[in-house]
């Protein structure tokens, strides 16, 4: 059973950084139940072989963002406390509202994720014997699990953004070179989605929600909080998301190859929607271009005790940097993912 979007980190041994800033974006909401059933054909699995993620330098990829003096972005006031977790009652349209684990052993994730972040799992049976399962904490939707496609497809964390018509927004991604993956196609009553790729081959899912909008918390200890794109052209990257989602950008002074995604037409530059980071000569040239995602933490080097402990691995060093504490980990079935423990 693949995830809503099915994807992972294809493995050549060496510098590794599973991308990602650690801003956020302003959105609220709950989350798709069921998932994507992707098709397991030649066009499928070749998605899941286009994410090296390995550096020369041997430098963490995402960590240049740390020189950004930019201040924590707002998260709305369309919120209300359950337990000690503010819940998310909606996500903007043009934000990021879902990710998932594609992986090959799903209770040994489980094991991994639930003792690493203190998440619970709610299995949902789709169809037959087919299970998605939704990931907890507090009770509150953070992300979604599933199996990849094939035995062979190598494990990966994926990401989502909230559109009103997906259909609309899949034809506007074709529009502006990119490619239709899967769908569009409806999930139950849940919403309506479609796997696309932009021009230069990241992928991205596209969730039009109905019954469930996205997850219920951010910010927060244990769950997502910054979506960050690596490219090698990013004014290509830059031209189709402001297309796609009317994102304006904001260049980082403090380094020239980070840029910030914005809402189009904000001047409070106070909400941030995700990072991209523009490849160099420093970067292996086999890395494609693709999106990551980044876990907030309340003590990095404790979290990291335990991912090793638990039977992953440390990546790269745990790094210092202007808004805290970062470390890029492997899960044992081999998904890359970062965390960040915000200074405050």
């Amino acid at each position: 059973m693949g995830s809503l979007l099915s994807g992972g980190q294809p493995g050549r041994e060496g510098a590794v950084r599973e991308g990602l800033g650690w801003l956020g974006h302003d959105g609220t909401g709950a989350v798709p139940l069921r998932p994507l059933l992707l098709g397991n054909g030649p066009a499928t699995r070749s998605l899941h072989h286009r994410r090296a993620q390995y550096v020369k330098s041997g430098m963490p990829i995402g960590l240049m963002v740390g020189a950004s003096s930019q201040s924590m972005p707002e998260t709305g006031s369309d919120t209300k406390e359950v337990s000690t977790m503010p819940e998310m009652a909606k996500h903007e349209f043009g934000t990021f509202n879902w990710l998932d684990l594609s992986t090959t052993d799903i209770e040994g994730a489980k094991a991994f994720y639930g003792a690493m972040f203190g998440w619970e799992f709610e299995p949902q049976v789709v169809e037959g014997e087919l299970v998605y399962t939704i990931c907890t904490l507090n009770g509150l939707q953070v992300c979604g699990l599933g199996g990849t496609m094939g035995e062979n497809d190598p494990p990966g964390w994926n990401v989502y953004t909230c559109v009103e018509d997906v259909d609309a927004a899949s034809n506007r991604a074709v529009e502006l070179g990119g490619k239709i993956e899967a769908g569009p196609m409806d999930i139950f009553d849940s919403g309506r989605m479609s796997f696309i790729s932009d021009p230069q081959g990241a992928m991205l899912g596209l969730w039009q929600p109905r019954e469930h909008l996205g997850v219920q918390v951010m910010f927060e200890p244990g769950t997502f909080m910054w979506a960050e794109i690596m490219t090698w052209n990013a004014e290509g990257t830059n031209a189709f998301y402001q297309g796609l989602h009317g994102w304006d950008t904001i260049a980082d002074h403090n380094n020239p190859n980070y840029t910030l995604y914005v809402p189009g037409g904000d001047t409070s530059r106070t909400v941030y929607l995700a990072g991209q980071l523009a490849m160099d000569e420093n970067f292996d040239k086999s890395i494609p271009t693709y999106w990551g995602i980044y876990l907030q933490v309340s003590d990095t080097a404790e979290t990291l005790r335990r991912c090793i402990e638990l039977g992953g691995e440390q990546v790269m060093p745990t790094t210092e940097i202007a808004q805290g504490t970062f470390a890029v980990m492997k899960d044992p079935q081999g998904a890359y993912f970062n965390v960040l423990q915000p200074s405050h």
